[in-house]
Formats: C-alpha cells, structure tokens, sequence
C-alpha cells in the first residue's frame, strides 16, 4: 500500500501543472474579471440579468455553471495526462529506475490510473469548492443593484452549497467511469506511439470504422458497431445538461431527487463493458511494457 502511495504522489508532482497550478491561474484570472466588472462598472450587467427568464437563485446558477466547467476542464485535461502518462519515463530513463525494482508493469499503470481516478478529480474538486464561495459573493453583489433577481441567504448558501457540491462528487465520478474506455485507449496507444498516440486516438477508430462498413458493404447493412459504442457513449456523456436544467427551472436544489435521476438515465450494462474493456486497455498496455520495451 505504501508503494501504491508513493506512486500516486510521484504522479501528482510530475502533473501538478495541469490539475493544481493552472487552476490556480485560471481562478485567479476569473477573480481578475470579477472584480474588474464590479469596479468598471455594472450597467451591461444590470441589463443581462434583468431578462434572466430562470427559477434559480444567482448562486446556484453561478455554481452550476462552475461545476460543469471545471467537469469539462478535468476531462480534457486527464485525456491528456493518459496520452502522456503511460510513456513519460521512457523520455527520462526512467523506466530503468521501475524496471529494477520488484514492482509489476501492471501495479506502475495501475499506479497511474489510480492517479487519474483519485487524486486529480479531487484537485479539481477543490477547485470547484472555491468556484462556489466565489459565485456566493459575485451573486451577493449583482442582487444588490439588480431589480428582481436575488440570490440564497446564508443558511440557505450554506444547505445549497453541501447539497450542489456532494451532487458534483457524484457526476464527476460517473463521468470518470463512462469516459474510462477513451482514457485507457488513448494510454494505450500513448504506450506504443508515444507522443503521437493523440491523433491516432482517434485515427485508428476512424479507420477501423471505415473498413467495418467496408467488410459489412454486401450485407446492407452500414451500420458499424464501434461507430454505434463511440457515439452512444459520446451522446451520453453525463447530466451537464440535466443539471443547468434542474437548477433553472427549481428554485431549491435537492441532491437527493437530482442523484437518484442521475443514476436513473445511465445505461448501467453499458458502463460495466466499457469498465471492462478498460480493464484489457490498461493490461494489453502493461503487457506490451513488460515483453517489448526494454529499460
């Protein structure tokens, strides 16, 4: 277990850019804007949301917004950490040092897909925690000259807050899971071609696809099953929409009504083979690592 720590810890210091210090740049960049609108002026801001057609206080909105942002960010960001990851220490010699210690190909990948299921989301997460103490106080101050619109009191920050953010735990968890298949595949190929494994992350599909529909001309049929996985999963991705819906349209956020549908619009079946077939990514990486590349 220690060795399993310690191997989570080297891949958030050799990551740490993506999930701590460009955060910290793109929040303080954020904070830059706010206070520059509150101090330029706020009659363009007075106009927007005074036609604001919504249900939802500005806090909730403001935070929604933030959650699925920063869900958006963590996804792209961790596409690229796999797309790396897998073939970062054969550009440092580092693989020697691995290679020489009675650790398993498996247990190093294992390591880093532990990393990328654990450590980074919650380092977004925090992120996302600042971005709704940050929304609270934007919200305060536009209710303040803005006829109509009001935002949430105190104690009902404070219940709308745990509430929004115990319910972004949950979606960022299930999108980790329904998009596991492309980060394994990408970290898959990031094993093999390296640097280049991006593009053919989605070149490959692109042409196994083609030739399906090519094999399968004569029987009528044009339908391609990997084209059907990848678009299901794609058109299915998690509730951003089903959440900025929940918030305009209630005007108290509950987690428990909003958790339950979550879960409900899942194809659960589905997720257990796209688990699966992360499963052989990661193994077929980590025998590949193990027979073919040499330290």
């Amino acid at each position: 277990m220690n060795t399993y720590i310690a191997l989570v810890k080297r891949e958030f210091l050799e990551h740490r850019g993506a999930f701590l210090i460009a955060p910290a740049v793109i929040t303080l960049i954020v904070i830059a804007v706010f206070a520059s609108a509150i101090i330029l002026g706020s009659s363009d801001i007075q106009a927007e949301f005074t036609t604001m057609d919504s249900k939802a206080t500005l806090f909730t909105a403001f935070y929604a917004i933030s959650i699925v942002l920063w869900t958006v960010y963590l996804m792209i960001a961790l596409f690229f950490y796999y797309a790396d990851s897998f073939s970062a220490d054969r550009k440092n010699n580092g693989l020697l040092f691995w290679k020489s210690m009675p650790q398993s190909d498996l247990k190093i990948l294992g390591s880093k897909v532990l990393a990328g299921g654990t450590i980074f989301p919650m380092a977004i997460g925090v992120w996302m925690l600042i971005a709704g103490v940050m929304a609270y106080l934007f919200s305060i101050w536009i209710a303040g000259f803005v006829p109509g619109v009001s935002t949430a009191d105190p104690i009902n920050f404070v219940s709308t807050y745990i509430q929004m953010s115990i319910s972004a735990a949950v979606m960022v968890l299930l999108a980790l899971l329904w998009y596991a298949p492309f980060f394994a595949w990408v970290a898959l190929l990031s094993t093999v071609f390296k640097r280049w494994s991006i593009p053919l992350a989605f070149v490959v599909p692109g042409l196994l696809i083609l030739a399906e529909r090519i094999f399968r001309f004569s029987a009528g049929n044009f339908e391609s099953h990997i084209g059907n996985f990848i678009t299901f999963r794609l058109e299915n991705m998690f509730a951003n929409e089903a959440l900025l819906e929940e918030i305009a349209t209630q005007e108290s956020f509950n987690a428990a009504s909003f958790i339950v549908a979550m879960l409900n619009q899942y194809n659960w079946l589905h997720m257990f083979i796209g688990l699966a077939i992360t499963a052989g990514f990661v193994y077929a990486a980590s025998e590949y690592r193990r027979r073919l590349i040499e330290a």
